[in-house]
């Protein structure tokens, strides 16, 4: 399943917002090892959560995704290149322990999987690094 979150802060007053996420969960049902799905909703990044950083408006949207073997945390980063257009980045996280990790420092810690900088095309990502 596949949960977007406009908030990453988890108190009372999210309560109703995380509530809101959890009833609008995508059900993706079973995938086979290198399928892909191409899910059929559209994000609208000013509906999430806002934020400045280094002199830029920004939005934020955290996606988990629960599935069999693992479940991952994306964090997806909007902002606009010009009035008609948007950029987005993001860090996506495998969660939980780590048994066999390549590099004793990620054993046991959330492992950075993907990241992609500042692009607006997804099948031309601009420094996509794979982990």
């Amino acid at each position: 399943s596949v949960t977007l979150y406009d908030t990453g802060v988890w108190i009372g007053m999210t309560h109703n917002s995380i509530i809101n996420s959890v009833n609008n969960r995508i059900n993706v049902g079973t995938l086979h090892p290198s399928e892909r799905l191409i899910l059929g909703r559209q994000i609208k990044p000013e509906a999430f959560m806002g934020f400045d950083e280094n002199g830029e408006h920004k939005f934020r949207v955290f996606i988990f995704i629960a599935a069999q073997n693992f479940s991952s945390t994306e964090y997806l980063d909007f902002k606009k290149a010009d009035p008609n257009n948007w950029l987005f980045s993001y860090m996506l996280y495998r969660q939980g322990k780590v048994i066999r990790a390549s590099n004793k420092s990620h054993k046991g810690k959330d492992r950075l999987l993907e990241q992609v900088d500042w692009s607006s095309d997804i099948n031309n990502l601009v420094n996509r690094r794979m982990r």
